[in-house]
């Protein structure tokens, strides 16, 4: 079976539509008083497909909870809606993720999941629960086993047992390369922080409307199938939105309890919040399959 891409054909979508849930989203529902197009759309979704790194992690979970909290308290705030986006003078450059996923493959049928980050390095979630990571310096390798022990090594050197998710990691680079185009390309601080530690991504799931993915150092993206995005900063407390055109605008939420947001922010930020609230559901039934 040919892998599903970050595109927005209707075949993938259909192919998702036939998968059985795992677990259905019962916390959407029709809200009269607020004009929810995006909500209303989606009040069937369902969650059709998950996968994770590794078991249980304190981190993980803290991330998480602190992101329900602070995605609570703005919805609860009532934020002015505004007919369109906030000022440029309202955006916050300084809390712009250096990091986001900018390309993906779920491969999940056979091999595993598949994604690359804006600064190039790139990851495989294998069906095993085990994750291989390249940096983008596309030398250095780093492995990660089901109990978060690291082994580093290089793409030409490297254990023999690992022979196989090597080259499979070269076959999903090629084929992102070769197939997908790169989200954000033109927006990547290359001001940040050139030795932190590159994150890889922790866990992932799919709905009928969007891809939700976390990384490892607290960020969240959702990929919906419009092609808008966006992503969330837990530590940061702050939320980036990615258009069609790919331009990045940064709010910490702050900001939007304070001056307001658009529409479609507002919808997509309340989409999140019911996500956040049962993401650690779907990482229990994951792990205990």
């Amino acid at each position: 079976m040919s892998p599903r891409l970050e595109t927005g054909n209707t075949s993938a979508h259909e192919v998702d539509k036939q998968r059985k849930p795992l677990v259905e989203i019962n916390a959407i529902r029709n809200d009269d008083t607020y004009e929810s197009t995006f909500l209303k759309n989606n009040l069937q979704d369902r969650i059709t497909a998950s996968g994770s790194a590794y078991e249980y992690n304190e981190n993980y979970h803290s991330d998480i909870e602190s992101l329900t909290q602070q995605l609570t308290k703005l919805i609860e705030a009532k934020p002015l809606i505004l007919p369109g986006n906030l000022s440029d003078e309202n955006t916050d450059p300084a809390a712009q993720p250096l990091f986001w996923i900018s390309k993906w493959v779920d491969y999940t049928d056979k091999y595993g999941f598949g994604y690359q980050l804006c600064d190039d390095g790139m990851g495989v979630m294998f069906n095993d629960a085990t994750t291989l990571i390249l940096l983008p310096n596309g030398i250095n390798v780093h492995y990660i086993d089901k109990d978060e022990k690291e082994t580093y090594m290089t793409n030409k050197k490297y254990c023999g047992s690992l022979e196989k998710k090597i080259k499979l990691l070269s076959y999903f680079k090629r084929y992102m390369n070769q197939n997908l185009a790169k989200a954000g390309a033109n927006n990547i601080n290359l001001e940040g922080d050139q030795i932190s530690r590159m994150p890889h991504l922790r866990s992932w799931f799919r709905t009928n409307c969007a891809l939700i993915m976390q990384l490892t150092n607290g960020t969240i993206q959702l990929n919906f199938a419009d092609h808008i995005k966006i992503i969330l900063c837990p530590r940061m407390s702050a939320v980036t939105y990615m258009d069609q055109k790919n331009t990045l605008r940064t709010y910490l939420f702050a900001t939007i309890i304070k001056h307001g947001c658009s529409k479609d922010l507002h919808q997509r930020i309340r989409y999140a919040h019911i996500l956040s609230a049962i993401t650690p559901t779907v990482d229990f039934y994951y792990n205990n399959q």
